[in-house]
């Protein structure tokens, strides 16, 4: 199935290992909505369980609370915004020119020659010129309470911003598998992958260099969070590493798995992803997933295991924010995630935080 402009109607950069290419973004464009900067208010104090960011008053911002597979953000922010904790976005780059993104973004490199080779360290070589990072970007570390735009699962925390998907939205997992040991190399110790392979089971089928990388950064106590995929089907591409990282199914409003998503045993944590069938209260968001938009310091909704993977990433910093190290994070959530609606684990950023014993 396609969108619009030619692409996959599901939701984040794939992987296709037989070229080494990323071939499309999965995203719901032909349903997403670009809104202007709405205007300030006066901001409060930080670390507030009831952030003044527009679009989290007005309800558009589901996944945070109000839903029944809402993580319960508010719940985790009494005691956790993610302060001093990096987290590695490795995607397109993100838009450091986005004033709901100002500060919290640090330049890290640009792997998109299809070698795993560094070429750039500098900001314009990772800025954002597809959308995707952005908007993932924008789900951890958005500035929240703030009177503009968007609240952020994990405010306090900054993201290191590492562009391996090039402007015509391709990239190969030689660059991805390079940029999760830079990513760990610069002081991440939380990596978000929302990519996938274009073809189902690919990865699997003829090798990728991807799953020993996210190996090795577990091993140096670093904790990965990877979209599952939205082919529908009952296992991922990322089904060997499961015992290490956290694999993210999507779950639409209700708690119900989102009908794209991937699911099955290859995948070991669900989180909101969209469901554009699905209305909530919010007028602009509706079912889907609210972040910000490369387009003119804008926000957009889409749909995807993209959009899924970053709320555990920014619960992860929350959690290695109070004291955990990486497996102790990735344990914890498993072990607070609640039955959904459709019997699978689900992320609760509330339970995860106070459970912890830290905070």
């Amino acid at each position: 199935m396609h969108g619009c402009h030619g692409r996959r109607r599901d939701g984040a950069p794939h992987v296709q290992p037989p070229s080494r290419r990323v071939r499309r973004l999965w995203l719901l464009c032909g349903c997403a909505t670009v809104l202007a900067l709405t205007a300030a208010v006066p901001a409060q104090a930080a670390g507030t369980a009831t952030p003044n960011d527009p679009y989290f008053v007005q309800h558009d911002q589901w996944p945070l609370s109000g839903q029944p597979a809402s993580i319960d953000a508010p719940g985790a922010w009494t005691a956790s915004t993610g302060a001093g904790v990096l987290i590695a976005d490795i995607d397109s780059g993100a838009d450091f020119n986005h004033p709901d993104l100002a500060g919290r973004l640090v330049t890290g490199g640009r792997f998109t020659r299809c070698d795993g080779t560094l070429q750039a360290t500098d900001q314009p070589s990772v800025q954002d010129d597809v959308g995707h990072g952005t908007m993932t970007t924008g789900l951890m570390v958005a500035n929240t309470n703030n009177g503009t735009g968007i609240a952020s699962v994990a405010p306090d925390a900054r993201a290191l911003i590492i562009k391996v998907i090039d402007k015509s939205g391709q990239g190969c997992d030689a660059d991805v598998s390079a940029a999760i040991g830079y990513a760990v190399s610069r002081g991440a110790k939380v990596v978000n992958i929302s990519l996938g392979s274009d073809i189902p089971l690919a990865t699997l089928l003829t090798g990728s260099s991807i799953p020993a990388a996210v190996r090795a950064a577990a091993q140096s106590g670093a904790v990965v969070a990877l979209a599952a995929g939205n082919s529908s089907l009952p296992f991922s591409d990322y089904d060997s590493v499961t015992d290490v990282a956290l694999v993210v199914g999507a779950l639409g409003p209700d708690a119900s798995v989102a009908p794209y998503s991937t699911g099955g045993g290859g995948v070991n944590v669900y989180a909101p992803g969209g469901d554009s069938g699905q209305s909530t209260t919010g007028p602009h968001a509706k079912g889907q997933v609210l972040s910000t938009a490369l387009t003119n310091g804008g926000y957009t909704a889409e749909q995807g295991t993209s959009f899924a993977a970053p709320h555990v990433a920014g619960v992860l910093a929350l959690l290695l924010s109070c004291g955990l190290d990486g497996p102790q994070a990735r344990q914890r959530i498993l072990a607070t995630a609640r039955g959904s609606a459709g019997g699978v684990p689900r992320l609760d950023a509330a339970l995860a935080v106070h459970g912890a014993g830290h905070c």
